[in-house]
């Protein structure tokens, strides 16, 4: 976690192929983690969820009980292979992950109970809920088991627009998530970059004023941005990357936390698409 602290951006890469992946032919989702400016990998996340939660994420996105656990040093061997397009996994863990992997060198968790989705999936439709509780949300702890922040996510009247609150440990909002909208704010407002695919960068806002925050430099914008992966990646495997860039002045804890945002951001706008 301190090393953490010294990085001021950090990307995000799922390890699992996420190619078909419907009912339940939906594996645990793990990530490595590597340093923004030289691609060195220096963590990776494993996914513990149960194949009930798992398959009926496929309508009910954001519905499941997991718990992504997060790693120092070189991923496990396990990680890094796991490349096939279709399996049907019983295990709470990926196949292979062995329970020395699983527990070595932990230096948080991101977690959550089972709740209401955040919206239903129709065949490539989605259909916001907002009317219910609990929604999806992400705790985040050391190795020690210390809370160190909670991501929520928030539905309000703009239920087209996906936004969370990040909280530290007393309950106290730090961070406001929400992307550039359009439309009197109703809409997401879209960005196309590399490889002609649009994007959508998420910005981290100020929580009072909802003002963009800035990074270190003072220039560019703190996001958490779905990156242009590489034509086989997006084509045969639909892994998803994300940059975090962190704004000026985080913590090593509230950059922790923040990992857990990319996560939960992931877990509930894209897993269940094929974007």
């Amino acid at each position: 976690m301190d090393r953490l602290g010294e990085k001021d951006e950090i990307i995000l890469a799922q390890a699992t192929s996420q190619f078909c992946r419907c009912l339940c032919l939906q594996k645990s989702i793990n990530y490595v983690l590597s340093d923004a400016k030289d691609s060195e990998i220096h963590g990776w996340i494993h996914e513990e969820s149960s194949l009930v939660g798992r398959t009926l994420s496929a309508c009910f996105s954001g519905f499941r009980a997991t718990k992504y656990v997060q790693h120092s040093g070189p991923p496990a061997t396990a990680i890094v292979s796991d490349n096939s397009s279709f399996g049907c996994q019983s295990t709470v863990a990926s196949e292979g992950l062995s329970k020395e992997d699983r527990r070595s060198n932990v230096v948080a968790t991101h977690e959550k109970m089972v709740t209401c989705p955040d919206c239903l999936k129709v065949l490539n439709f989605a259909i916001p809920v907002c009317n219910s509780f609990p929604l999806p949300y992400l705790e985040t702890k050391d190795a020690n088991g210390r809370v160190l922040g909670r991501t929520q996510y928030v539905c309000d009247m703009c239920c087209a627009v996906p936004k969370f609150n990040v909280n530290d440990a007393a309950g106290t909002t730090k961070y406001y998530i929400r992307p550039k909208t359009c439309c009197c704010g109703t809409c997401v407002a879209f960005k196309c970059g590399g490889g002609g695919k649009c994007r959508i960068p998420y910005i981290i806002r100020d929580p009072k004023t909802k003002e963009p925050l800035s990074m270190t430099n003072g220039q560019d914008q703190a996001t958490i941005t779905n990156l242009w992966n590489g034509l086989k990646n997006e084509c045969c495997t639909n892994k998803e990357s994300y940059k975090l860039s962190f704004p000026q002045g985080a913590t090593a804890e509230e950059k922790t936390v923040l990992m857990g945002s990319a996560i939960l951001l992931d877990f509930t706008q894209f897993e269940q698409t094929s974007e």
